[in-house]
């Protein structure tokens, strides 16, 4: 069962919030003519794979793990996680080799992994085929775990997947979007962004692309509620969008 799903449609905040989940599609500002989708938490569900590669490399490194740091650090880069973590707790090797350690963990998780939302496979098809709409993955995550998430959609389904490895800085600055936008060869508000994560809807607001969040930790709802009402639709699951009228409408 998909955990990031079960987060995301926790009945608690569905009870509190109803008014914003309501919204099925939104009146674009500019015609939307590409979609840069996150990948890890929003087509993917990698978060919580994650989670558990980080704990078990810090378990073995005798550092304390912490669960309540995620809301902190949810989307952010590896480097961030790592640069964290050492000035909070103090981590007994360098970068590099926590680097190459904790990806190795994650790698072989990698294995059957689901996407987050069962349509999504038919949506992002679907997409591929129109000839109006152009896709691409832009990602806070390492280019080859990046890679192999991506693999059961098919890499022929985006035009590119961008991976922290070829950009300037990470989200939440709005560098990965702008640079998606650039190659992508479509003004960045033309754009319409998917988005998992606070830092990811964070970089997609600067940049000034078009947003759909759809939260993957509720454990960060509350403190970032604000920051999803700027989002143009804030959903609990893909499939409740209306693509037609947002995507295909003649």
């Amino acid at each position: 069962m998909n955990n990031s799903a079960q987060q995301t449609t926790n009945p608690d905040i569905l009870t509190r919030y109803p008014d914003l989940f309501q919204d099925t599609n939104f009146t674009p500002k500019a015609p939307i003519k590409a979609i840069l989708w996150d990948l890890d938490g929003t087509l993917v569900d990698t978060e919580a794979l994650s989670e558990i590669a980080l704990h078990k490399l810090l378990s073995e490194l005798g550092v304390k793990f912490d669960p309540n740091d995620r809301a902190q650090l949810i989307g952010r880069t590896m480097k961030m996680n790592y640069d964290f973590r050492n000035e909070k707790y103090g981590i007994p090797i360098e970068y590099p080799e926590f680097f190459e350690r904790k990806m190795a963990i994650y790698m072989a998780m990698l294995d059957d992994l689901p996407p987050r939302f069962p349509s999504a496979p038919a949506l992002i098809k679907r997409i591929h085929e129109c000839n109006h709409i152009k896709q691409a993955i832009v990602s806070n995550g390492e280019g080859q775990a990046v890679r192999k998430s991506a693999m059961i959609y098919g890499h022929d389904k985006f035009e590119f997947i961008l991976s922290i490895d070829e950009t300037v800085d990470g989200k939440p600055a709005p560098t990965p979007y702008l640079m998606g936008s650039k190659k992508i060869g479509v003004p960045i508000e033309n754009c319409l962004v998917v988005e998992d994560t606070p830092t990811g809807l964070k970089a997609a607001l600067s940049a000034g692309a078009q947003t759909i969040i759809a939260p993957s930790d509720h454990r960060a709802f509350d403190k970032n509620l604000e920051l999803y009402k700027q989002a143009d639709l804030l959903i609990d699951d893909l499939e409740k969008v209306d693509w037609n009228q947002l995507l295909f409408a003649e």
